[in-house]
């Protein structure tokens, strides 16, 4: 006899068992699916175990495996000692085993047919072996052989049998289990609970009879664990999940102890319930019996909860685990993957993978939390990319298909669709999944196209497609709108029965509401067995999409409600829409409330549809409510709704005062708001409001957005303007159905039916845009004006038949008019009987009409049409009139009356006819007859002169349009004092020598005698008449009736309002689009100015763009960089398009030529859009965009964050990219970030070139780390050059290390170093800060000297330091000198005049720079316009200048702009206006602003003092620390005689303690600066001083000079304010240069810290005439100019030549003029040498004669 036992014996059994769990679920994947526990734990018996000789002794009889060890034993026992019986037969056994386990099947069966004695447990062993190794049919062969030796003792051998069987899974496998377990049912074997095990097993597995595995379950006499595990597997692998958990509990009752397994089985089907609660109570059963720390049973459970979305207990159970493993893990990543919680995923990843060995999975389920990172398309992407790159590494990448699929997933959902595409290419094995996560990733990324080819290639490769990649097919289907692709995929998905798949379904669903096919969307929602919220939004989108299905969708929404479907924003958005279609605004408010209940009013989608469903439902008050509570979540669609809303209900100047107010905020229109408002003009025809908005749009830069341009056509065809809609339809670069449909309308609208038709037949030629129902509309409507009958016809007939549209009920009223224009009236009335719908409203009064003009030829039909309107619209006068005017026409009174009594017995009354003119002052209205305007004498004189001069002219009055039984005599009269008439001889009266067309409207039909009388009136007025009456346009020039010229000469962006504006207000704003004119014209590269290489580079561009050759990547890039250079914005526009176009957009050159063409151009926005869709980056495109950043204003800070983004990337860094961020740097004066990036640059052993030293430098310099900048300067030594020099010195001057920075400059001559025009400007700009004239002339020689004097930087900078250090005639002489100019030296010259009083000069050179136009002002240019205005008291002027920024230019006003205008109106009292223009300011105001309004309350004298009181405590709030607030504050106190205010602000003054600073003057004189305070005596000539100063009040008073004391602000007497007065700093100043410079006649200047007083100011007046001196004192505002007893300024022309400007003040006159005679030797004699002036030694006169250097000093 035989037993089995353990292999590892029988005291570690249990210990043996929890190790092989243990690695069974460290297996691929979490071995928790239902089959797997049956075969495991059934199984287990008969192969788990080995076969020992019954005898041996417990732990002694297992042999070793090892194979060397085994056969040379076993062969030395068979030759030495023979047939040893049993002994023999176990140990061949265990070398049975031993070789199975090896895996050497044929040595073991070898073995097996040598032994000449064999036991059942020898058969055992090799059937085992046999399905160890998978040989199933070996194992099944042998068994039947064992059968037919009679061996039948052994259970196990029938057990591996069985699972032999098992495993084959065909029909011979399951034939031969059943006859298995019938001999077993003989032998009694049936019963063992070993062998029952596998039979349960086997019938479910291989046989699927769930009541034959219960009934070998029933069959077991004594039940096992096992034996439970396997029953509960199988129930829950047939989906009874209830009978499952019975079952467990019936195994509880049994006393049999539930294993992992148990649990492993009950949190898989738990898991399938989704119930929660359910897997709660099995982590308590678990945590009770003490599974819960088992990795099996863990990992389970935390897999579970994570999928269940519990990740807090999911995290419990993991962190109770005691050992964890990689299924663990990735348990509980997938579940934190799937609730968005990307970072915590991969952080858990990292955490772990040191602790366990990861598998593959672990880095698939990485890689699918990147997508789900915040920033995923950068964060993400770079961290996947690092993943991706260790996978490489380690080679996982090829291990496994699924890490392939995963890279592919995650580039694609991280937005780098090239990346994925790459990954799919190479890998070197695909499965479904590759391609359906290719095909999604396609969709998702928009290739839609691209997605339906892999979708094609997939087909092609033999992979049956899944539902996700019908799903992305479909979707890319409904994207394109390819309905016929659609239904191709829709049948390969009904081939595959994935039809009723929901997700499929929903797809379906939506691809046929998006290409119109709503029939086939209720079909497929009929036929669904279950559907999703995504389903009901779906089909509840596409109901309401329809025209003919919106009952439908609010139907449907119904149903959903009462299916008790969740709802969502998307659901109400739908139904929404729905509801707007139908106008029913309770139904609308019905859903508001249901949504409030939902909890999701809230968010900016639903408040938006509800703002658009309430505007279509006429109820704006609730618009506006909402629109006001929604403050900071309004978007571009929040805005446009409101818009729309308002044109709906007509409430037009709500509609603009919403535009104005979005202008206002800063809010940027998009094109669909610009769309909406020209329609909503183009809808009243009100042409100026249109041409404004025009205006608005091409400073947006949206002029050749589709969407703008189709609405400028159809605005300008609806305002009467074809000519400009023909020409803006012509220079359109892309065309959509709209464009077409409204230039083709418009052509109809005007009466020009043959270029209406040419338009459509170009519309077919150009087979980009099919025609559709609104296309027809206008064609058969153009037919119908030309009276094309037989067109008409052939167009209306080809709708259905060419383009399958079938005809609507617009379309058959199309025809209808087209007969009864053409006088068709039989044909009109069969037409009406075949129709195959009711005729409307329309068709009948178009019949009535037609019978009208038939004279009352068919009045049987006109009665008809007439009876059948009185049905449908009783109410409405038009009916009745027209039936009475076709009563009139034929001259049949007596029906006429009856007609007027229906219409009197219905109490409807006419439409009044009124006609109307919009002029300078509003709009003029006029009525027949009417006699109410003030004018109306002279209108009706001036109507009666027409009357007589059409006579002359042969106009005969057609009385048979006046429809009374009247005299010939009084129709006539009637016809005369028509209201059209009344409004043409208005205009002509008013405007008598004007030229332009005369513009009219009119509310119902012109009649025709008006119409025969204008093109009377037209010729003999000689001006061109437009008339829109109800139906259309009539235009009349020189006595035709024709329109305007359609060619025009004046270019496309110069369309005026001509009909109301002087020509000299045309020329103005021709003026003002100058920059436009040097612009592009339509379809070329007109290049006005000088060619320069890159303007011949953009045509050479052009003309290969003509020649038909398509360009390349360097072509495109060639001309960004031109375009660039240029700084050419909008070429460079149309360049990016023309590479969109061509698919270059992506490529990495091209993508980082057009970032540097908007960083150059100020788009930033435009660089960081192409910057992250970029689908690769190189070193340059990182570099690129740190530069845009750098150089825009408002995104330095960005710069810097695009670098640490580019160092995450990997990306190699060079000394651009460090150049670039260390500029940012400087901006943002960070000194130890710039320390931070130096040693970056160190790591990197770049510092050692110049670029990036001098970067330093510059960043250090600006950081004030001038210590920094000297050590590196030090360093540098031969590396030097001017770049370095310069940044040193601007290092020091913005340190306000001014003597530090002329030594540097004095050494850089010494060393022979030549300064360049920067260095030249940025010590000039040093200079003029500090308004120290004499050095910056000292500068001013040596550029002479330099011969930079005419360059365009140091020019420039001479101006602004001239003007800011008081000599304006010196600047002014520089600036006429000036070869060439840009802004900064115009922005200089023009600050310079306000600065020196000169308002109106100012003015005068900003007119001359628009006119010169090679330069457009920019906000600095307004700085300076508007501050002279406001010193030169121009208030209407600086407020024209001010609207003018963002009108004209562009440009939205800053707050230095606002500060100005505060100052404006201070400055002219107007206080009340000033407070309300502060209220008004779209951003809070600053310091400046405060100062200014406390500063201006203060010259009030004491009025608007609680303007002032608020200005002060606004100042207090914002700089408590500084005394100039205090002091303002006294002073207004003080100038209103509120003593006891003032003594309360100087204790609020001391409370701060703060301190004012002190006044102070000061002069410069030749043995240096000489300094003031008021009444100090510490001047070594005090003495001397005062003397003289006493001296000038005295012959002051004895000219006239009384003390203004009002400026002495103290509470004293008359006698003590005058002292005070006396000793100003600057009076004391003045006395000093007086009293030293006896002789003198040159000006005298002074400085002050503080604003000059106005005591003082009239004193210099006196003083300047008494003393025959001018005075030139600048103070902290500005310069004060005095001479001969006035405020002026110094003489602007003056004969001394430019190059010679010296200090006049403190050099003698006879130095000058020799100076002077040199000069003039070099002008006009032209010498062999020229003298020359050295600043560094007073009298030296350097003279050069050609090589050699002559130095003479004069005695």
């Amino acid at each position: 006899m035989h037993r089995l036992v353990p292999r590892s014996g029988y005291p570690n059994s249990t210990e043996l068992l929890r190790k092989s769990r243990a690695l069974t679920a460290n297996s691929k994947t979490l071995a928790v699916n239902r089959s797997r526990y049956v075969s495991n734990e059934a199984a287990r018996e008969p192969t788990e175990y080995d076969v020992v000789e019954k005898e041996a002794e417990v732990g002694s009889h297992i042999i070793p495996v090892a194979l060397d060890k085994i056969l040379p034993h076993w062969r030395r026992e068979q030759s030495c000692v023979g047939d040893r019986g049993d002994n023999d037969v176990y140990l061949c056994n265990s070398h049975i085993n031993a070789y199975f386990e090896k895996g050497d099947s044929v040595s073991a069966r070898k073995l097996f047919d040598e032994m000449p004695q064999r036991n059942s447990v020898t058969w055992a062993c090799v059937v085992s072996g046999y399905n160890r190794n998978g040989q199933h049919k070996e194992a099944l062969l042998l068994l039947r052989n064992m059968i037919r030796e009679g061996v039948f003792s052994n259970p196990y051998a029938f057990a591996s049998a069985l699972k032999a069987c098992q495993e084959l899974e065909d029909s011979v496998g399951k034939l031969f289990g059943r006859q298995l377990h019938g001999l077993m049912f003989k032998l009694s074997y049936a019963f063992n609970a070993v062998v029952s095990n596998v039979l349960i097993s086997m019938y479910w597995k291989c046989i699927g009879s769930l009541g034959s595995a219960l009934r070998a379950f029933d069959d077991i006499r004594v039940k096992n664990s096992v034996s439970w595990n396997s029953v509960i597997s199988v129930y829950s692998g047939a989906g009874d999940l209830r009978s499952a958990f019975k079952m467990f509990s019936t195994m509880q009752c049994d006393d049999s102890r539930p294993t992992e397994y148990t649990f492993g089985t009950l949190v898989t089907a738990a898991c399938s319930l989704t119930d929660v609660s359910l897997l709660k109570q099995i982590m308590c059963a678990v945590q009770k019996i003490g599974f819960l720390s088992d990795l099996f049973v863990g990992s389970g459970l935390v897999s579970a909860f994570a999928k269940s979305g519990e990740l807090s207990y999911a995290k419990e159970v993991f962190n109770q685990m005691e050992t964890r493993n990689a299924v663990t893990l990735n348990g509980l990543m997938v579940g934190l993957v799937r609730q968005k919680r990307g970072e915590e995923a991969s952080k858990l990843f990292m955490d772990m993978k040191n602790m366990i060995d990861v598998n593959p999975e672990s880095y698939v389920n990485l890689l699918s939390s990147f997508p789900e990172y915040y920033l995923a398309e950068e964060v993400g992407l770079r961290k996947g990319r690092e993943v991706h790159g260790h996978v490489i590494t380690t080679g996982l990448v090829d291990s496994m298909v699924g890490i392939g699929n995963g890279l592919v997933n995650m580039y694609a959902k991280c937005g780098s669709i090239d990346d994925a595409r790459r990954v799919f290419r190479f890998m070197m094995e695909k499965d479904s999944v590759s391609w359906n996560s290719m095909i999604t990733g396609l969709d998702q990324n928009g290739c839609f196209q691209e997605a339906l080819e892999r979708y094609q290639s997939m087909r092609r490769h033999g992979i049956s497609p899944g539902s996700f990649a019908l799903i992305s097919s479909l979707s890319s289907c409904a994207s394109l709108k390819w309905g016929r692709a659609g239904q191709q995929i829709h049948g390969e998905s009904l081939r595959l029965g994935l039809d009723f798949n929901v997700s499929v379904s929903n797809a379906l669903i939506t691809l046929y509401a998006e290409t119109g096919y709503v029939k086939e969307c209720r079909r497929i929602f009929s036929f669904m067995p279950e559907r999703d919220q995504v389903s009901w939004n779906a089909m509840i989108g596409a109901l309401a999409s329809s025209e003919g299905s919106v009952p439908e969708a609010v139907s449907c929404f119904m149903n959903a409600l009462r299916a008790g479907q969740k709802l969502n924003r998307i659901t109400f958005s739908s139904v929404l829409s729905a509801v707007s279609s139908l106008s029913f605004g309770e139904l609308g408010k019905q859903i508001h409330a249901l949504a409030l209940k939902y909890s999701i009013t809230d968010e900016a989608t639903i408040e938006n549809a509800l703002i658009a469903c309430y505007g279509k439902c006429e109820e704006m008050e609730e618009c506006e409510k909402l629109f006001s509570r929604m403050s900071e979540r309004r978007d571009d669609v929040t805005w446009n709704s409101m818009i729309s809303g308002y044109i709906h209900n007509d409430l037009l100047p709500k509609a603009l005062d919403l535009v104005c107010f979005m202008l206002q905020r800063g809010q940027r229109l998009d094109n669909f708001m610009y769309a909406t408002v020209l329609s909503a003009f183009a809808s009243v025809a009100t042409l100026e409001r249109g041409m404004e908005v025009h205006a608005c749009s091409v400073r947006a830069c949206l002029e050749s957005d589709v969407v703008v341009g189709s609405a400028l056509v159809d605005m300008y065809s609806k305002c009467g303007r074809l000519d400009y809609a023909l020409r803006f339809f012509n220079a359109m670069p892309v065309k959509n159905s709209y464009s077409w449909n409204s230039m083709i309308s418009g052509y109809a609208r005007h009466g020009e039916g043959e270029e209406a038709l040419k338009l459509f037949e170009d519309m077919k030629l150009d087979g980009q845009t099919p025609p559709d129902h609104v296309t027809f509309v206008g064609v058969l409507s153009a037919c119908s004006h030309a009276g094309l009958v037989k067109e008409g016809f052939k167009h209306f007939e080809s709708m259905s038949d060419c383009y399958g549209l079938a005809p609507r009920i617009e379309h058959f009223s199309c025809m209808a008019d087209l007969l009864g224009r053409a006088g068709e009236l039989d044909k009109l009335e069969e037409f009406i009987d075949k129709m195959p719908m009711k005729p409307n409203v329309l068709i009948w009064r178009t019949v009535l009409g037609a019978c009208c003009r038939a004279n009352g030829r068919k009045a049987e039909l006109g009665r008809k049409a007439a009876e059948m309107l009185f049905q449908l619209e009783p109410e409405n006068a038009v009916n009745y009139v027209l039936l009475g005017n076709m009563y009139a026409a034929g001259g049949r009174w007596e029906d006429l009356v009856e007609a007027r009594k229906k219409m009197k017995d219905a109490e409807v009354k006419k439409e009044a006819g009124y006609s109307w003119v919009t002029m300078k002052d509003g709009v003029h209205m006029f009525a027949a007859g009417d006699k109410s305007h003030p004018d109306a004498d002279m209108i009706y004189e001036k109507l009666k002169e027409l009357n007589r001069k059409m006579r002359d002219a042969g106009y005969v009055p057609q009385t048979g349009f006046a429809l009374y039984d009247l005299e010939q005599e009084n129709k006539e009269e009637i016809l005369s004092y028509h209201s059209e008439k009344l409004a043409v001889a208005f205009v002509l009266m008013t405007q008598r020598n004007s030229t332009l067309p005369i513009r009219i409207m009119k509310n119902l039909r012109v009649c025709g005698d008006c119409h025969s009388a204008f093109k009377y009136i037209s010729k003999i007025e000689g001006r061109q008449i437009v008339l829109r009456d109800s139906n259309r346009f009539h235009h009349f020039q020189d006595g035709d009736f024709t329109w305007i010229q359609r060619f025009f000469t004046k270019p496309l962006f110069f369309l005026l309002l001509e009909s109301e504006v002087e020509m000299h207000q045309i020329k103005a704003l021709e003026r003002y689009q100058s920059m436009r004119r040097h612009g592009i014209s339509p379809g070329s590269f007109a290049l006005i100015s000088s060619l320069s290489s890159f303007q011949e580079a953009l045509e050479r561009y052009q003309s290969m763009r003509r020649h038909g050759i398509s360009p390349g990547s360097f072509a495109l890039i060639s001309s960004l960089s031109s375009c660039a250079s240029l700084k050419w914005g909008r070429a460079g526009q149309q360049i990016h398009g023309e590479s969109l176009r061509l698919g270059l957009d992506f490529n990495v050159s091209v993508s980082n030529a057009l970032i540097t063409l908007y960083a150059e151009t100020g788009y930033v926005k435009e660089c960081r859009r192409i910057f992250s869709f970029m689908p690769e980056r190189d070193q340059v495109s990182w570099n690129a965009m740190i530069g845009a950043l750098a150089s825009s204003e408002g995104s330095v800070p960005e710069a810097v964050s695009c670098f640490m983004n580019a160092l995450r990337a990997g990306q190699k860094l060079n000394r651009i990219t460090f150049s670039s961020v260390l500029s940012a740097v400087s901006s943002l004066s960070f000194g130890e970030l710039g320390k931070q990036i130096h040693a970056l640059a160190l790591k990197y052993s770049i510092t050692d070139e110049a670029t990036i030293e001098n970067a330093l430098i510059a960043c250090y310099g600006k950081c004030e780390e001038m210590e920094e900048c000297e050590k590196l300067f030090s360093r540098m030594s031969e590396r030097r050059d001017d770049v370095t020099w310069n940044s040193m010195i601007s290092g020091y001057i913005h340190n306000d290390l001014l003597p530090k920075a002329l030594d540097l400059v004095c050494f850089m001559l010494q060393r022979g170093q030549r300064l360049d025009n920067f260095m030249y400007a940025t010590v000039l700009s040093a200079f003029a800060s500090v308004a120290t004239l004499e050095r910056g002339m000292e500068v001013h020689a040596c550029s002479v000297r330099a011969c930079l004097e005419s360059d365009v930087v140091v020019g420039s900078a001479l101006v602004d330091m001239y003007s800011k250090c008081g000599r304006l005639d010196y600047a002014l002489r520089f600036f006429n000198a000036m070869p060439v100019k840009n802004s900064y030296s115009w922005n200089s010259m023009i600050s310079g005049y306000a600065r020196h009083g000169e308002g109106e000069e100012a003015l005068k050179l900003f007119e001359d720079m628009k006119l010169d136009g090679q330069t457009p002002p920019d906000h600095v240019t307004f700085v300076g316009v508007l501050s002279a205005c406001s010193h030169a008291g121009l208030v209407k002027e600086g407020f024209k200048h001010f609207e003018s920024m963002s009108d004209c230019y562009g440009l939205a006003p800053r707050i230095e702009h606002f500060s100005c205008m505060a100052d404006l109106l201070g400055r002219a009292g107007e206080l009340d206006k000033l407070e309300e223009f502060i209220d008004k300011m779209p951003m809070k105001p600053n310091v400046l602003i405060w100062r200014t309004v406390l500063g201006a309350c203060c010259r009030a004298n004491g009025r608007k003092a609680e303007l002032g009181r608020k200005a002060a405590e606004m100042l207090f709030q914002l700089e408590p620390e500084n005394a100039v607030n205090y002091v303002l504050l006294g002073n207004m106190y003080a100038a209103g005689g509120r003593w006891e205010d003032l003594v309360e602000a100087r204790k609020k003054m001391k409370d701060a303690e703060v301190k004012k600073e002190a006044g102070y003057s000061w002069v410069t004189m030749k043995d240096g600066v000489h300094m003031f305070a008021a009444g100090d005596k510490s001047h070594p000539d005090a003495d001397m001083i005062y003397e003289k100063l006493k001296e000038l009040n005295r012959k002051m008073r004895d000219a006239g000079y009384v003390p203004q004391t009002g400026f002495a602000l103290y509470d004293l007497e008359q006698e003590n304010k005058e002292e005070i007065l006396s000793y100003h700093s600057e009076k004391l100043a003045v006395a000093f240069v007086l009293m030293t410079q006896r002789n003198s006649t040159l000006p005298i200047r002074i400085m002050k810290n503080l604003r000059v007083c106005g005591d003082c100011h009239s004193a210099f007046k006196y003083i300047s005439k008494i003393e025959g001196r001018q005075i030139v004192l600048r103070d902290s505002n500005r310069f004060h100019h005095f001479q001969d007893g006035d405020f002026t300024w110094i003489q602007r022309f003056f004969t001394k030549p430019l190059f010679f400007l010296l200090l006049e003040s403190e050099v003698e006159m006879h130095q000058i003029s020799k100076m002077w005679e040199g000069a003039h030797m070099m002008i006009h004699d032209q010498p062999s040498h020229l003298r020359l002036w050295d600043p560094n030694i007073p009298g030296k006169i350097t003279f050069l004669k050609h090589d050699s250097m002559i130095t003479h000093t004069p005695l």
